[in-house]
């Protein structure tokens, strides 16, 4: 089943990204505009999935395709896989902001998909992507917890799903990264998701989309300041919380800002 299927979301939203993509590109370098114009239409004739009788995600166009079968979503489903959560991470079809309603279908999947079963290292990786895009920090922390417990991590590190999958390791980073700073949809999203364990610290050198270079300091769970270096120059939207302001930062300049997002001078 699955992939000989018409209409799985996880094929449609790649297809989508793929085709999200090449018109973001045609429009940056301002060329290819019929074409552009073709990719642009079959991108918004693709499926999007469906939210279900029990608030999920859809998986398949449809729950049940007759009577005598089984359903294909089920709550009780705790497969390593969320791959119909490609939209959200590492995709960008919907989150919290753009779409929240498929955005909360996708947490209740998500939810739902647990931590027991057959959930291997590069699961939990891949989960705490997802439950930071949804700017859930608390369950994103948790699944960090998971992915370096006895049962997924050695002492070295290294994974434990035979044989050694380095996924989990690589894949972490990028979680941590996106709890800690999201650039995508040309806004810069500062501590979107950040856990109720890191009341304070700070992070350097966060490479964000549009040539932004991003260290931040947080303390008592809040932003206290942010330094962003632009690489290529030019207008950077920041977020933080419900503040937001939009700057103009010159071509190799840094900008320090406070907590409130305004330029220290």
């Amino acid at each position: 089943m699955g992939p000989t299927e018409d209409g799985v979301s996880y094929s449609q939203e790649i297809v989508w990204d793929l085709f999200d993509n090449y018109v973001k590109a045609a429009d940056a370098l301002g060329t290819d505009k019929d074409y552009r114009n073709k990719i642009a239409a079959m991108r918004d004739k693709l499926a999007t999935p469906g939210v279900g009788s029990w608030g999920q995600l859809l998986e398949w166009m449809a729950e049940q395709h007759d009577p005598n079968s089984p359903e294909l979503d089920t709550s009780d489903d705790h497969h390593r896989h969320t791959s119909h959560l490609f939209a959200v991470y590492p995709g960008h079809q919907f989150g919290s902001e753009k779409n929240p309603a498929l955005a909360a279908a996708a947490k209740v999947s998500l939810d739902a998909r647990g931590d027991t079963g057959d959930v291997r290292e590069w699961s939990f990786a891949w989960r705490a992507a997802l439950y930071a895009r949804l700017q859930d920090g608390k369950d994103s922390h948790r699944e960090l917890q998971q992915l370096f417990s006895n049962r997924n991590t050695c002492l070295n590190l290294f994974g434990m799903l035979p044989p050694m999958q380095v996924d989990g390791n690589f894949g972490i980073t990028a979680a941590i990264s996106e709890m800690l700073m999201q650039s995508q949809d040309d806004n810069l999203n500062l501590l979107p998701a950040l856990p109720p364990e890191w009341a304070a610290g700070s992070v350097q050198g966060l490479c964000a989309r549009g040539g932004f270079v991003v260290n931040l300091d947080w303390s008592g769970g809040k932003l206290t300041s942010a330094q962003i270096r632009s690489l290529a120059g030019g207008n950077c939207r920041l977020r933080y919380g419900n503040i937001t302001n939009e700057v103009v930062i010159g071509r190799g300049k840094t900008m320090f800002l406070n907590g409130n997002l305004m330029p220290i001078k």
